[in-house]
């Protein structure tokens, strides 16, 4: 981006009340600014043209060094904004007192002031905002230790253990937190640690938070970080049922009408974190109440509203966990008539949303069209995640095994035989070739040399069985969280459609598919 380019986009993203403010504030000095009519030229324009801007501004003066006319426009355009209050949170609030209080000392007016440094430190406590509520102690440090009526020991005493007891707290939701942060590295895109290399870095990352206790998490944050590290900890081991106690505790409506704010997306991480959770090991129980909930707080999509990020963090949620949950459920045709009704919105903010977010939801995307028996449209959307070059391994690994199961699904036999070698050396090169990637490749392998139908149908009951042998172990389970492989293996052997398996299934776990086989009623 130009400095140009920059204030185009930036005068374009303004509503016109925000546009209509910056002018008032430009006219606060009682006279038509440089750079206003700098500002009124960019906003006429359509399409950003700097050519077009210079003879539309002839023959300002302006015009002579116009590139000093232009930051200085966007500069007056921010702090315009910021007067505004776009933007404004928890701790711009914060912010502001300080600066208050500092008014309120340089014009002398103590007992004002320390009223003022009492509320920002009452604040400052309830939302767990030590740093601020650390650099407002130094102020008024700095502010006594000049007072002769102030300086004395016992008041550098007091000063001292308000300063230890903000640092403690401190050191400890970082400690808590840099846990946290560091295994969500290790586990960004995937939550299952599948091989004995990410087991033991787990194992050794975790280790200070196993032996911590809930009265030794000296603060909301530090607890919240505290037990979203540990349900990530034991649901990547293999332990979802020790995982769902730790990430249950978020997983209330209410948390969402906890303050956040623009910067601050810790209670939506919590509850978001908490739902995936429930919907990837198919604990479905409550979940309708609060997708809806996240539903509710999308609000209006306007991409220039000034809430825009926020609305567009809410609204990739809450599309993601409603489809996946109709899709573990069986609702299959309610998941498909939500992605129709929301294809233009999710169009117009795709550029705003996550790259997890976007790749998780063409997963599912072409889960939906495969069940449904719409095998081009779901290898096109699988196409799309292969050829993200943003794609992390194990997300493009999981689309090449569903897209496996797509071609399958559309007979592409002629195709299946080259791309079985072609996924099986990429899992190979990148350490991925795990369990249920084995069993996947050796059985469509025995599928495709099958000579005859039931020879498949047998091939695909061996997969099957083999893949309910594996998912007993919750870490397999993994590679089925957007397509049902279980449901898929079970309706190839018994010779059904796919959308009927899953129908029937919907919300089982994953001892069984509810589908009864064995290999001599197949070969009837």
């Amino acid at each position: 981006m130009t400095p140009s380019r920059d204030l185009f986009d930036l005068v374009h993203s303004l509503t016109s009340t925000e546009k209509r403010y910056v002018r008032r504030t430009a006219l606060l000095s009682g006279r038509q600014t440089s750079w206003l009519r700098l500002f009124d030229a960019i906003d006429a324009q359509k399409s950003f043209d700097d050519t077009a801007l210079r003879a539309s501004l002839a023959p300002d003066p302006m015009l002579a060094n116009l590139a000093v006319a232009k930051q200085y426009a966007y500069n007056a355009v921010l702090r315009a904004l910021q007067s505004y209050g776009l933007g404004r949170d928890f701790d711009s609030e914060l912010g502001e007192a300080i600066e208050q209080y500092k008014v309120l000392v340089h014009k002398g007016l103590g007992a004002q002031a320390a009223r003022r440094m009492r509320e920002i430190k009452r604040k400052a406590i309830e939302g767990d905002a030590y740093l601020r509520l650390f650099w407002a102690i130094i102020r008024e440090f700095s502010v006594g230790a000049n007072s002769t009526e102030r300086a004395a020991m016992d008041y550098l005493e007091g000063f001292l253990l308000e300063q230890q007891w903000v640092i403690r707290r401190i050191e400890n939701y970082s400690l808590v937190a840099g846990v946290y942060f560091r295994q969500r590295i290790i586990l960004r895109h995937r939550p299952n640690a599948r091989s004995q290399v990410d087991q033991r870095r787990l194992a050794q990352l975790i280790a200070p938070l196993l032996a911590l206790g809930d009265d030794e998490l000296l603060s909301p944050t530090a607890s919240a970080f505290y037990h979203l590290a540990l349900g990530d900890y034991w649901e990547a081991i293999g332990r979802p049922d020790n995982a769902r106690t730790h990430f249950d505790r978020f997983l209330e409506p209410a948390r969402l009408d906890l303050h956040i704010g623009v910067t601050d997306t810790l209670h939506l991480a919590e509850f978001t974190n908490a739902l995936m959770f429930r919907l990837r090991h198919r604990m479905t129980d409550g979940l309708d109440r609060c997708i809806e909930a996240l539903h509710a707080k999308v609000g209006r999509l306007d991409r220039r509203g000034r809430t825009m990020g926020m609305q567009a963090l809410f609204y990739e949620r809450w599309l993601v966990s409603a489809v996946m949950l109709l899709n573990v459920t069986g609702r299959i045709d309610e998941a498909a008539r939500l992605l129709e009704r929301e294809s233009s919105r999710t169009e117009r903010l795709w550029s705003l949303m996550s790259k997890k977010m976007r790749l998780q939801l063409l997963h599912l995307t072409a889960a939906v069209r495969l069940v449904r028996g719409e095998h081009d449209v779901a290898i096109e959307t699988l196409n799309a995640v292969l050829n993200d070059s943003e794609a992390s391994t194990e997300e493009f690994g999981t689309a090449m095994l569903l897209a496996l199961v797509a071609h399958v699904e559309a007979g592409n036999t002629d195709w299946l035989d080259d791309a079985l070698r072609s996924t099986t050396r990429h899992l190979s090169s990148r350490d991925r070739y795990h369990q249920t990637e084995r069993a996947m490749i050796t059985g469509l392998r025995r599928v495709i040399r099958a000579h005859d139908e039931t020879g498949r149908r047998v091939a695909f009951l061996a997969l099957h069985e083999r893949l309910v042998e594996l998912f007993q172990d919750p870490r397999e389970r993994a590679v089925s969280t957007s397509i049902d492989l279980l449901a898929w293996t079970a309706a190839r052997a018994a010779g059904r459609p796919f959308a009927d398996v899953v129908r029937q299934v919907g919300a089982s776990d994953y001892s069984s598919t509810g589908v009864s086989m064995t290999t001599s009623t197949v070969r009837e």
